[in-house]
């Protein structure tokens, strides 16, 4: 009947979107390093990171990280180890590794990048220690190695990075205690 009639229900009409006067800014891809405002439309693998001072730069998943970054995640990361370095302190083991996880987890979510932390420890590594010495446990790398030799952490790390897809993505960072 309705239909004879031409009466038809004005609320099964979809409503029409307002327009907007602003279009949203197509990702660009920034230079490496380059000082931008957290809003900047950045490309696919790139991301604006936070930096001390308040200012954003541009760091790219698949380049490395600009000298300024690398420098303030080695210092966030050796911030943890000073705190969190004394493996002889089993009762503050839990929150120590608890505290390091989240530092690296903090700095893999701003760079977008994958990090392996060799954190800087005090204690017994290996069955055979009889007295507590610095080692470097090794964070990203599989098994989580203590390893006694920076150099021997960077041979493992680029041997880890050789057999990974995006070699690029992955960071060795060295977290010293003070």
């Amino acid at each position: 009947m309705l239909a004879l009639t031409g009466c038809t229900s004005s609320a099964t009409e979809p409503a029409t979107p307002a327009s907007s006067s602003a279009a949203a800014a197509a990702p660009v891809e920034q230079a490496i390093g380059a000082v931008v405002t957290p809003e900047t439309a950045l490309s696919d693998s790139q991301t604006a990171y936070p930096m001390p001072d308040g200012t954003t730069v541009v760091v790219d998943t698949l380049e490395a990280l600009p000298a300024t970054v690398q420098a303030d995640v080695e210092a966030r990361a050796a911030s943890t180890a000073t705190p969190t370095g004394d493996a002889m302190n089993v009762a503050g083991r839990s929150d120590n590794l608890a505290a390091r996880s989240t530092t690296k987890a903090e700095i893999q979510q701003a760079t977008g990048k994958r990090f392996v932390v060799a954190w800087d420890t005090l204690g017994l590594p290996f069955a055979d220690t009889t007295s507590p010495i610095h080692f470097w446990a090794v964070d990203g790398l599989p098994g989580y190695p203590l390893i006694v030799s920076r150099e021997d952490v960077q041979m493992q790390f680029d041997a880890f990075v050789a057999t990974q897809d995006e070699p690029a993505e992955w960071v060795l960072v060295f977290a010293p205690m003070a």
